[in-house]
């Protein structure tokens, strides 16, 4: 999934359409932005098909955290090789986690005991992530005209260039990551 387009960059740049002269920079731009952005989130969000395994550590763990999220279905959970009624367990889709929804009932221990087929991600990209990415490569494309120059002045212009994530950036790549930790 790409999380921006050459022309949406340009036009954020208010680059008209016809102009070619920085395609190819810009085009090798948005392609490291979509691996910055999927490095910064930690997780794939292409909506894709999961089949995965588990260790219960403890004979007391009623939930599993999923790789990914969010999840948009589950196929199937098994544990100990036994499939658990849909009844059994509830699904928190946004933050990717299955439990059981008896307070009593707990996964078996051991290593591999369970097993979720599922399917997670967006069908499409997310206009705020996809806004995110265009801010990214238009710092980027200036920083690179700027061939490591980090301050200056030309006439009345000043420009001071800073390396770190623009703070709407930051803000909404927060949305997507993961909060706490996989045990």
């Amino acid at each position: 999934m790409a999380f921006t387009t050459l022309d949406d960059v340009k036009a954020i740049l208010n680059i008209p359409a016809t102009v070619s002269q920085w395609d190819t920079l810009l085009t090798t731009i948005v392609a490291m932005v979509d691996s910055e952005i999927i490095g910064l989130i930690g997780h794939n969000i292409d909506s894709t098909a999961y089949v995965e395994k588990y260790d219960i550590d403890s004979g007391y763990q009623n939930e599993v955290v999923l790789n990914q999220f969010p999840v948009i279905s589950v196929a199937y959970v098994t544990d100990a090789g036994g499939t658990v009624d849909t009844d059994n367990y509830y699904t928190d889709s946004e933050a990717g986690v299955i439990r059981l929804s008896n307070m009593g009932s707990f996964f078996t221990a051991g290593r591999q005991q369970v097993e979720v087929s599922y399917t997670a991600g967006y069908a499409a990209t997310p206009a705020d992530l996809s806004y995110a990415a265009s801010v990214l490569c238009v710092q980027h494309f200036n920083i690179s005209r700027h061939a490591g120059i980090k301050k200056g002045i030309i006439g009345n212009y000043q420009f001071e260039l800073k390396g770190d994530l623009p703070a709407e950036v930051s803000r909404i790549i927060a949305r997507y990551r993961r909060v706490f930790g996989r045990e």
